[in-house]
């Protein structure tokens, strides 16, 4: 999935999940997941893959680059002290994304995106503006906040290009 095969990424992820059908047997003990409890962490894997999830706490980088549905994409994530949702929505020659805080404190200075549309980014928290920089770095656009925040439990940052 992190190569771009989202498709054959999802195909493995089902063949599996077809094979350990719990009427079959233990569904809990996927050797191709190192046994057991690896279940879980190898599904978090794929769905962050999924998600083109980036999170760097201590320097305050979060990104996103959805594999599938980008125009209409919505994820959970967590961070080191907090855990929300990205939104991302593509109409036409606009993209607007937002990160949500549901619970904790996060730090971003950050955040990069998947996007193709030309522009700068327009940044708000709580419906105001924020001041912040636009550079591109391959297919991602990166928006540095002029000053680092700290996102609180129900807080959103809105980010709008194009």
């Amino acid at each position: 999935v992190w190569d771009g095969m989202a498709e054959e990424g999802l195909s493995i992820c089902r063949a599996v999940h077809d094979r350990y059908q719990p009427i079959k047997r233990n569904p809990y003990n996927e050797v191709e997941c190192s046994d057991h409890y690896a279940r879980a962490m190898a599904s978090w894997g794929v769905y962050t893959a999924l998600s083109g999830f980036s999170y760097h706490g201590p320097a305050g980088r979060i990104g996103f680059a959805p594999r599938v549905t980008p125009s209409a994409f919505r994820a959970a994530f967590t961070a080191a002290e907090g855990w929300g949702t990205f939104d991302q929505r593509i109409s036409g020659s606009t993209q607007t994304a937002s990160v949500y805080l549901a619970w904790g404190r996060m730090h971003v200075s950050e955040i990069a995106l998947a996007s193709s549309l030309p522009g700068d980014a327009k940044v708000t928290f709580g419906g105001r503006p924020v001041a912040s920089t636009t550079r591109r770095d391959g297919d991602s656009v990166v928006v540095a906040l002029a000053s680092p925040m700290v996102l609180s439990a129900q807080q959103m940052l809105t980010i709008q290009i194009g």
